[in-house]
Protein backbone atom coordinates (compact mmCIF):
# COMPACT_ATOMS: atom_id res chain seq x y z
CA UNK A 1 0.00 0.00 0.00
CA UNK A 2 1.12 3.34 -0.77
CA UNK A 3 1.23 5.65 1.89
CA UNK A 4 0.19 9.34 0.55
CA UNK A 5 0.54 12.75 2.41
CA UNK A 6 -3.11 12.89 3.59
CA UNK A 7 -2.06 9.56 5.45
CA UNK A 8 0.31 11.28 7.36
CA UNK A 9 -1.44 14.46 8.41
CA UNK A 10 -3.25 12.79 11.42
CA UNK A 11 -0.20 12.08 12.72
CA UNK A 12 1.20 15.44 12.18
CA UNK A 13 -1.67 17.32 13.29
CA UNK A 14 -2.11 15.58 16.52
CA UNK A 15 2.14 16.87 17.08
CA UNK A 16 0.98 20.36 15.68
CA UNK A 17 -2.07 20.19 18.12
CA UNK A 18 -1.01 18.66 21.39
CA UNK A 19 2.60 17.53 21.53
CA UNK A 20 4.05 20.18 20.49
CA UNK A 21 1.71 23.10 20.01
CA UNK A 22 2.21 26.33 18.78
CA UNK A 23 0.90 29.38 18.89
CA UNK A 24 -0.36 31.72 15.79
CA UNK A 25 2.64 33.43 14.34
CA UNK A 26 5.61 31.65 15.79
CA UNK A 27 8.33 30.33 13.45
CA UNK A 28 9.34 26.63 13.21
CA UNK A 29 12.17 25.26 12.04
CA UNK A 30 11.94 21.85 10.16
CA UNK A 31 15.53 19.93 10.03
CA UNK A 32 15.87 17.28 7.10
CA UNK A 33 18.70 15.24 5.97
CA UNK A 34 19.07 14.28 2.46
CA UNK A 35 17.58 11.01 3.30
CA UNK A 36 14.49 12.79 4.53
CA UNK A 37 11.31 11.91 2.70
CA UNK A 38 10.09 15.16 1.60
CA UNK A 39 6.11 13.78 1.73
CA UNK A 40 7.22 13.48 5.62
CA UNK A 41 8.35 17.57 5.83
CA UNK A 42 5.72 18.69 3.68
CA UNK A 43 3.30 16.70 6.63
CA UNK A 44 5.06 18.67 9.12
CA UNK A 45 4.90 21.74 7.49
CA UNK A 46 1.37 22.00 6.95
CA UNK A 47 0.33 20.72 9.74
CA UNK A 48 2.38 23.60 11.53
CA UNK A 49 1.01 25.88 8.66
CA UNK A 50 -2.19 25.21 9.83
CA UNK A 51 -2.07 26.17 13.16
CA UNK A 52 -0.82 29.77 11.96
CA UNK A 53 2.60 28.95 12.23
CA UNK A 54 5.79 30.46 9.52
CA UNK A 55 7.33 27.21 8.80
CA UNK A 56 10.77 26.88 7.66
CA UNK A 57 12.51 23.40 6.01
CA UNK A 58 16.12 23.42 5.91
CA UNK A 59 18.22 19.91 4.28
CA UNK A 60 21.51 19.20 5.79
CA UNK A 61 23.83 16.42 4.53
CA UNK A 62 23.11 12.64 6.36
CA UNK A 63 26.41 13.06 8.26
CA UNK A 64 26.54 9.27 9.08
CA UNK A 65 25.12 7.58 6.08
CA UNK A 66 27.30 4.23 5.52
CA UNK A 67 29.99 5.50 7.97
CA UNK A 68 31.13 3.22 11.15
CA UNK A 69 30.52 3.17 14.53
CA UNK A 70 33.16 5.92 15.29
CA UNK A 71 32.30 7.94 12.24
CA UNK A 72 28.63 8.30 13.22
CA UNK A 73 29.72 9.19 16.37
CA UNK A 74 32.35 11.59 15.65
CA UNK A 75 29.44 12.59 12.10
CA UNK A 76 26.60 13.21 14.52
CA UNK A 77 26.79 13.24 18.59
CA UNK A 78 29.27 15.81 18.06
CA UNK A 79 29.52 16.62 14.40
CA UNK A 80 29.58 20.15 13.23
CA UNK A 81 26.42 21.64 11.99
CA UNK A 82 26.39 24.82 9.25
CA UNK A 83 26.63 27.89 11.11
CA UNK A 84 23.43 29.04 9.01
CA UNK A 85 21.67 26.05 10.35
CA UNK A 86 22.83 27.43 14.21
CA UNK A 87 21.34 30.89 13.62
CA UNK A 88 18.01 29.71 12.39
CA UNK A 89 17.56 27.28 15.34
CA UNK A 90 18.60 30.36 17.62
CA UNK A 91 15.75 32.70 15.66
CA UNK A 92 12.82 29.53 15.61
CA UNK A 93 10.67 29.50 18.24
CA UNK A 94 10.30 25.70 17.37
CA UNK A 95 13.03 23.46 16.09
CA UNK A 96 11.81 19.97 14.71
CA UNK A 97 14.11 17.57 13.72
CA UNK A 98 13.32 15.03 11.56
CA UNK A 99 16.65 14.09 10.76
CA UNK A 100 17.71 9.97 11.47
CA UNK A 101 21.62 11.26 11.38
CA UNK A 102 22.02 15.39 12.07
CA UNK A 103 21.49 14.20 15.96
CA UNK A 104 20.60 17.36 18.33
CA UNK A 105 22.70 15.66 20.91
CA UNK A 106 25.55 16.93 18.98
CA UNK A 107 24.02 20.38 20.21
CA UNK A 108 22.93 19.87 23.37
CA UNK A 109 26.46 16.96 23.86
CA UNK A 110 30.07 17.99 23.28
CA UNK A 111 29.43 19.98 19.80
CA UNK A 112 27.70 23.13 21.62
CA UNK A 113 30.97 24.49 22.78
CA UNK A 114 31.94 24.19 18.75
CA UNK A 115 29.53 27.24 18.43
CA UNK A 116 30.15 29.02 21.72
CA UNK A 117 26.93 27.90 23.30
CA UNK A 118 25.73 26.38 26.51
CA UNK A 119 23.46 22.92 25.83
CA UNK A 120 20.94 25.10 27.79
CA UNK A 121 21.35 28.29 25.66
CA UNK A 122 18.43 27.53 22.65
CA UNK A 123 16.01 27.69 25.24
CA UNK A 124 17.23 29.51 28.38
CA UNK A 125 18.87 32.66 26.07
CA UNK A 126 17.26 31.99 22.51
CA UNK A 127 13.55 30.44 24.06
CA UNK A 128 13.84 28.00 21.38
CA UNK A 129 12.00 24.90 22.02
CA UNK A 130 13.39 21.68 20.46
CA UNK A 131 11.37 18.36 19.17
CA UNK A 132 13.66 15.82 18.25
CA UNK A 133 11.10 13.26 15.97
CA UNK A 134 10.86 9.78 16.90
CA UNK A 135 8.09 9.66 14.37
CA UNK A 136 9.51 10.41 11.57
CA UNK A 137 8.88 7.30 8.90
CA UNK A 138 5.70 7.25 6.68
CA UNK A 139 4.43 3.86 8.44
CA UNK A 140 4.94 5.36 11.72
CA UNK A 141 3.16 8.88 11.02
CA UNK A 142 0.19 6.56 10.02
CA UNK A 143 0.12 4.53 12.99
CA UNK A 144 -1.97 4.66 16.36
CA UNK A 145 1.39 5.84 17.97
CA UNK A 146 1.63 9.15 15.99
CA UNK A 147 -1.99 9.72 17.45
CA UNK A 148 -1.65 8.67 21.15
CA UNK A 149 -3.63 11.01 23.30
CA UNK A 150 -1.42 13.77 24.76
CA UNK A 151 -3.77 13.33 28.19
CA UNK A 152 -2.90 10.03 28.51
CA UNK A 153 0.77 10.43 27.71
CA UNK A 154 0.90 12.88 30.21
CA UNK A 155 -0.78 10.66 32.95
CA UNK A 156 2.19 8.08 31.90
CA UNK A 157 4.77 10.08 32.50
CA UNK A 158 3.33 11.53 35.75
CA UNK A 159 2.89 8.09 36.77
CA UNK A 160 6.71 7.22 35.91
CA UNK A 161 7.86 9.98 37.60
CA UNK A 162 5.63 9.61 40.88
CA UNK A 163 7.26 5.33 41.21
CA UNK A 164 10.89 6.86 41.08
CA UNK A 165 10.59 9.44 43.67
Amino acid sequence: MTIRLSDMMKGTLNCARNACPITEGESVLLIADTTTDPLIVDAYRIAYESKGGYVTAMTIPAAGVGCSSSEITNNTLCGPYPEVLIEAMKAADLCINLSGYADMHGIYGTGFSKYGLHPTDFWCKYHTRMLSVAISNKEALTSDWATYPNDLLKYLNFKAHEHLL
